[in-house]
């Protein structure tokens, strides 16, 4: 059967993925095409392995491999879906130009006894996911390529590539969470930097989340959603493979596509699978339109086990509004694995689903590039640089491996394409405070008589002191390495505390230190405040029969009027804190403020009651519309804040790039 070829002449630079095993020059080279014996036609993606180093073919079928000198005696093999394997010796295939011609498996559908049922394949192959898969911890190296191209036009806006190193804890463990670290990193953008582009978040961990099988992903596990039937059996690997075929029923699954599950052993050895356009439409807003999302991930088998091999993604996204049309595209090759490893990579090290590979900030190194196979540019990508005049600054980042590889200009080195910002980030944060409410009287009593007016009252309250919940929300922006500046707002979210109300106004601004520079960010926070603290204290709502009453040159023509004592203090808030980092984006966080008052202000509020803009009048004391007690304890405002304040939140950042 002729595998379909669903991913391997996508616009994925129709350039060809090489190896990055070896960490020392590499003394052998393979190189030359793979086809098909009957129709002489490329076969891209085919893939080719000498041991545990591999390597893939490109959409016209041509690869190259370097390979350490202890190789001269091992064997290269050539296998893809629905072929024959093909294998010859490495000796006597070297620096010279290899065709290499896979013949077709034939059909055996026919000839081979199956179950019952595709669906009971698929449930057995599920089962026996721990006989087939690492039990222990692997590491896998492999290397990554994504790229961004705009329609109409076709142009190219970004190309990126690096070497990662992938720790897969066992897969009788799926949720135990992967890890993925970059061990160097390569970037081109080319367009120009007012453009407006699209950058893929999460393509760096692209080898956790499209490994399907240590996922679990749904068309595996919710099984009653799906409909599955048999379609073929062929060849993969050497190994008589079941191909199975998957669709949604109604709209509760989100793909349809081939599973490939061996024969012997029921491995799940490879998948192609597109998002429906249910899901399509489920993952799209009013900005930006998902047309298409397709997948292909193949999987190899080395001593006695299966893992992750090759794993492809093109995604079709549309800016509505501006009628542009984005296809992104990945490609990541594992070219080694480690079977010995047993622990992860520090906190530091591992990339975040929330990275965008694109804007990574890994310094370059043109010395480890130049000791490893690179990606051939394919006549678009070439042409579209050279129409920029940017070739020689691209051969420069992409050269081939056989040229003399110059260092990066410092003027346009590419370790990062934008110029470095003193600002590093901004942020916003939602906290919940604690703070004193403090009576300094029993209570309070206060009247009004406004002039030449029959409006007056006379108002009491009883007081106690009592804690205050404040909801606080607050921007940062972060500068340098470790400095930081915001600006926040807070108020009492709840009605019924005692009578208070409290509203804050704050810019601080302060450092924080890493206590934790080889794990997960613990920092410690010092920060100084400057702002303004409004408690105030619900005296009554009393009737107004003056239409035409005047308060402070203010009209208050309602039938009620509202009335609140206030203190009004101007502040400063040294603060200490401790944060926790989730994730890139996200911190927990826990700080302990001191008020320290500069000045205060005693006010009589009074507002109307009812209207869509009421009018407030704020008159300070003492005033000759208020009448105090004078025997009254605390004064005319009888209520103040206490000095301490904790507040716990969680805090959302976003880092420049």
């Amino acid at each position: 059967m002729r595998f379909s070829r669903l991913f391997l002449n996508v616009a994925l630079l129709t350039t060809f993925v090489q190896a990055f095993a070896q960490p020392t020059a590499p003394a052998l080279r393979l190189r030359g095409r793979v086809i098909d014996a009957a129709t002489r036609e490329a076969i891209p993606g085919a893939h080719l392995r000498v041991g545990k180093i591999g390597t893939a073919t490109n959409a016209d079928g041509r690869f190259e491999l370097r390979l350490p000198a202890e190789s001269r005696t091992d064997r290269l093999v050539v296998s893809y879906i629905g072929y024959q394997n093909l294998e010859r010796p490495v000796t006597g295939s070297l620096d010279r130009d290899l065709t290499l011609a896979l013949t077709e498996a034939p059909h055996q559908l026919a000839e081979a006894k199956v179950y019952a049922s595709a669906r009971a394949i698929v449930a057995d192959a599920v089962a026996r996911i721990p006989q087939n898969y690492p039990t222990r911890p692997v590491r896998l190296t492999a290397f990554y390529r994504e790229a961004n191209r705009m329609f109409p036009g076709g142009r190219y806006t970004y190309l990126a590539e690096g070497l990662l190193e992938l720790f897969k804890p066992p897969y009788d463990r799926p949720k135990q969470g992967d890890q993925t670290r970059v061990v160097q990193y390569r970037k081109r953008d080319l367009m120009p930097f007012d453009s407006v582009q699209i950058r893929w978040v999460q393509g760096a961990t692209f080898g956790e989340w499209a490994d399907f099988v240590r996922s679990r992903i749904e068309f595996l596990t919710e099984r009653e959603h799906y409909d599955y039937r048999l379609i073929d059996i062929t060849t993969y690997d050497g190994r008589d493979v079941y191909a199975i075929g998957f669709e949604p029923k109604g709209d509760r699954g989100k793909h349809r596509g081939t599973l490939y599950v061996a024969l012997d052993g029921l491995a799940l050895v490879a998948a192609e699978w597109r998002n429906t356009e249910a899901a399509l439409k489920r993952r799209s807003d009013l900005s930006t339109a998902y047309r298409k999302a397709e997948r292909k991930v193949e999987y190899q088998f080395f001593n006695g086990r299966w893992y992750l091999q090759r794993a492809t993604n093109e995604t079709v996204i549309e800016q509505v509004a501006r009628k542009r049309e984005h296809r992104v595209s990945d490609e990541l090759v594992v070219t080694d694995f480690d079977t010995t490893t047993r622990e992860g990579f520090r906190y530091t090290e591992i990339v975040q689903s929330s990275d965008a590979f694109s804007n990574l900030e890994t310094p370059y190194d043109s010395t480890f590039w130049s000791r490893y196979n690179v990606t051939l540019q394919n006549d678009d990508l070439a042409r579209q640089l050279q129409e920029r005049g940017t070739q020689a600054e691209a051969q420069r980042v992409f050269s081939r491996p056989d040229s003399a590889v110059q260092p990066p200009s410092p003027k346009t080195s590419w370790a990062a394409s934008r110029r470095p910002l003193r600002w590093r980030g901004y942020g916003g944060e939602w906290a919940l405070s604690l703070v004193g409410a403090e009576a300094t009287g029993s209570g309070a009593r206060v009247g009004f008589q406004a002039p030449d007016s029959p409006f007056g009252f006379n108002g009491s309250v009883g007081l106690t002191s009592r804690p205050l919940a404040l909801l606080s929300y607050s921007t940062t922006h972060w500068f340098g390495k470790s400095g930081f500046l915001g600006f926040r707002l807070a108020t009492t979210p709840f009605a019924a505390q005692g009578g208070y109300r409290l509203s804050q106004r704050l810019l601080r601004a302060g450092w924080r230190w890493n206590l934790n520079p080889t794990g997960r960010p613990i920092r410690l926070e010092v920060g100084v405040g400057f702002g303004s603290s409004r408690l105030s204290q619900f005296l009554g709502r009393f009737d107004n029969p003056d239409a035409s009453l005047r308060i402070d040159d203010r009209r208050f023509n309602a039938p009620v009027v509202e009335a609140r004592l206030q203190r009004s203090i101007t502040q400063a808030m040294p603060s200490l804190g401790l944060s926790v980092e989730v994730s890139r984006r996200r911190e927990f966080f826990v700080e302990a403020t001191y008020l320290l008052a500069l000045a205060e202000r005693e006010r009589l509020i009074l507002r109307e009651g009812r209207g869509v803009f009421p009018q407030t009048a704020r008159l300070n004391l003492p005033h000759s519309s208020v009448l105090v007690p004078a025997d009254q304890v605390g004064g005319a405002v009888p209520f103040d804040l206490r000095h301490g304040q904790v507040r716990a939140g969680i805090r959302f950042k976003r880092l420049y790039r």
